[in-house]
């Protein structure tokens, strides 16, 4: 009888193990990651007067080349070079694939942003992809969707995307070199690169050190110096570290940023510059940089138009004068909350970073109420 009585006790307790699973599982699938693919250009290949010239059955190519892969995310390819006399427009194609679940969770029609960041000048246009047309009112659907069963939660989505950057950012029309991403809340697309060419205008090198940021850059320079949170970087690139992924409403909010790059002509301090500072007459007695380098922190929440933009200068030093194509490092130390204005609301947020071409992130966080 007792041994009867363990059989069945047995049996009931591994039973309900696999039913709780079973259960468990149809109720919390997990969304799939985002894989990204190296080269999207070997997905969207086509050619350039193609981009201008946007077909229906181009798009179902795509979208159909796109579908026969393991890829899940957004992937963007554009023109490497537009003659802004021929064109008038700055198409980006985009391809997603991803879960029902994921679209459930994340919808791309609220949460697609699109970036370029000039890197003649170091401004950053953002806005959203699916924007209304001027002159048009938008349709604001409230809609809440019911949770997709296990089927379509695990169905596979893939999609074609057509976007001009030149009326969706309001692009400046002239001589330039973009870098180009997409920002799908925690899922980042890869970044291209796009050369504006005006061949009426005369090429002459533009720098974007104004003389006050470089003074200004003096007056902190432990923000701008390496510590020991500073991530390590062996290659090109760029990246950050945030000591905790939970902050309280109100709370310090350390961020700690690292790069290294190949230096351009517009990042690089003119040679007579602090020679002329000083015959003026101002005293400096700091380790005087020899690179500025602007470099902007991406804050996006879910369904965000835009994305908040923290932007900095940061100097570079050197022990000796830094010349085109030299790598050069710099650092950020800083407490972001107090460039934020307001506390953010209680949610969760993705955090990127930029600087030169190179995007780092996301690194996802959540804000939590203070009474928490």
């Amino acid at each position: 009888m007792k041994i009867r009585l363990l059989t069945m006790f047995i049996v009931f307790f591994v039973v309900s193990i696999i039913v709780g699973f079973i259960i468990s599982g149809v109720d919390n699938y997990m969304v799939a990651s985002q894989k990204t693919v190296q080269n999207m250009q070997d997905i969207i290949t086509i050619e350039k007067d193609d981009y201008f010239n946007f077909s229906d059955e181009l798009k179902y190519k795509l979208t159909e080349k796109v579908s026969d892969t393991e890829f899940q995310g957004i992937g963007i390819n554009m023109p490497s070079k537009i003659d802004i006399q021929k064109y008038k427009s700055l198409p980006l194609i985009a391809v997603s694939r991803k879960t029902g679940l994921r679209g459930w969770m994340v919808n791309f029609g609220d949460n697609c942003i699109l970036a370029a960041l000039s890197l003649k000048t170091g401004a950053i246009f953002t806005g959203q992809g699916f924007y209304t047309p001027r002159g048009k009112r938008p349709v604001v659907s409230k809609k809440i969707l019911p949770k997709p069963d296990r089927s379509n939660a695990e169905a596979i989505h893939s999609g074609t995307y057509y976007f001009d950057l030149k009326e969706a950012l309001n692009i400046p029309w002239k001589s330039d070199i973009f870098a180009v991403t997409i920002f799908y809340f925690d899922w980042l697309s890869n970044t291209v690169l796009v050369e504006l060419i005006d061949k009426d205008e005369k090429n002459a090198s533009i720098s974007i050190i104004p003389p006050k940021s470089i003074l200004s850059s003096l007056s902190d320079f432990s923000t701008y110096n390496k510590t020991l949170f500073s991530p390590s970087l062996s290659q090109i690139g760029a990246d950050f570290r945030l000591n905790a992924t939970s902050f309280h409403q109100g709370s310090n909010f350390p961020l700690y940023a690292s790069f290294k790059i190949k230096s351009s002509f517009n990042y690089i301090i003119p040679t007579d510059f602090w020679k002329n500072i000083k015959e003026e007459g101002k005293s400096i007695e700091k380790i005087l940089p020899e690179a500025i380098v602007p470099a902007t922190v991406a804050l996006i929440g879910k369904k965000w138009k835009v994305p908040l933009l923290l932007n900095y200068r940061i100097p570079v030093y050197a022990d000796s004068s830094i010349k085109v194509g030299d790598v050069i490092e710099g650092y950020l130390d800083v407490d972001i909350s107090a460039d934020i204005k307001g506390p953010l609301e209680c949610g969760d947020y993705c955090i990127y970073f930029f600087v030169d071409q190179y995007v780092s992130g996301p690194k996802k966080i959540t804000v939590k109420s203070e009474k928490n």
